[in-house]
């Protein structure tokens, strides 16, 4: 089945999302989403929902499994909550959030649309953005079912392709 990465906000998650296509890439086919922010060097408004309603009108309404990182993560929210027959799996990693607003964390209500057992979390220990724990809490208000992988990490970096790959196959 059909990948789709979707990276963080910044354009250096571009490398992440490329890299994370090759190693991905023999197993199964891949598609490293770019935001259109990255050629205009700024976001429309609403960007994470007009950029999820772009990738829904490009998937046609067939089913993909999603790596998301990051502010990826809030856009696969919108997503599941517009179409969620449209995600088959979902690794979430590095959920960011200490860098959204309640208004937008109340989109990940959409995870309940989906089985959890076709939900993984990565969640580096202390990344910055959000660490383990603060995620952990966070999603087990939405679905204590939800599986949270704890990584060893002080970063936002999630290169973790074998995780990946032995939750997608």
């Amino acid at each position: 089945m059909q990948i789709l990465i979707l990276p963080g906000f910044h354009p250096k998650n571009q490398k992440w999302a490329e890299e994370t296509k090759i190693e991905l890439d023999p197993f199964f086919p891949t598609t490293a989403y770019s935001w259109a922010h990255w050629k205009t060097e700024k976001p429309e408004k609403n960007w994470v929902e007009v950029e999820s309603k772009r990738i829904l009108e490009l998937a046609q309404g067939s089913a993909v499994n999603v790596i998301a990182k990051s502010i990826g993560t809030l856009v696969a929210a919108y997503i599941i909550g517009f179409a969620p027959k449209m995600v088959n799996k979902l690794v979430l990693c590095g959920i960011p959030l200490n860098d959204i607003g309640d208004k937008d964390k109340i989109n990940y209500n959409s995870l309940t649309k989906i089985s959890s057992e076709k939900i993984i979390v990565i969640q580096n220990e202390d990344d910055p953005h959000a660490n383990f724990e603060q995620v952990k809490e966070f999603l087990d208000k939405i679905n204590k079912q939800i599986a949270i992988i704890s990584k060893p990490g002080s970063d936002h970096e999630y290169y973790y392709s074998d995780a990946f790959l032995e939750f997608l196959k």
